[in-house]
C-alpha cells in the first residue's frame, strides 16, 4: 500500500509529501490546488486544497477536501484527515493501493 500525504505550506503551496514529494506553489492567489489519486481502472479521488487565509475565505490554514473521481467506482481506501496542530498545516492522508498514482491537475487542464 502507498501513503500519500497532502498538506499546506505558507499561503502558496500544496502537495503530496509522502510518495510524490510534489509541491504546486500557486503564488499566494487563492486558487485552489488540485490532485488526482487514481488506479488505471479510472477509480480514485481528486484532493482539493485551498489557503483560507485568502479574499475572506477563512483564518489562514489550508481547507482540503476529498471526491470520488466517478461515482460508479467507488474505493475503499483509508483516508483521514488530522486538524493543524503546528500553524496552519491540516494533513490528509490517504492509503491507496500500490498502483495507486498521484499527479498534480494543472490549471490549463480546465480546473
Amino acid at each position: 500500500m502507498k501513503r500519500f500525504q497532502f498538506m499546506g505550506n505558507s499561503d502558496d503551496t500544496f502537495g503530496e509529501y509522502s510518495e510524490t514529494k510534489d509541491d504546486y506553489d500557486n503564488c499566494a492567489s487563492g486558487e485552489p490546488i488540485q490532485y488526482e489519486v487514481s488506479l488505471s481502472d479510472g477509480s480514485g479521488i481528486l484532493v482539493t486544497g485551498i489557503y483560507g487565509g485568502k479574499h475572506g475565505m477563512g483564518n489562514g490554514c489550508w481547507m482540503i477536501g476529498v471526491e470520488s473521481l466517478d461515482e460508479d467506482k467507488p474505493v475503499d481506501w483509508v483516508i483521514n484527515m488530522y486538524p493543524s496542530h503546528l500553524d496552519y498545516h491540516n494533513l490528509l492522508i490517504v492509503v491507496a493501493p500500490d498502483d495507486a498514482v498521484c499527479r498534480h491537475r494543472k490549471s490549463e487542464e480546465g480546473v
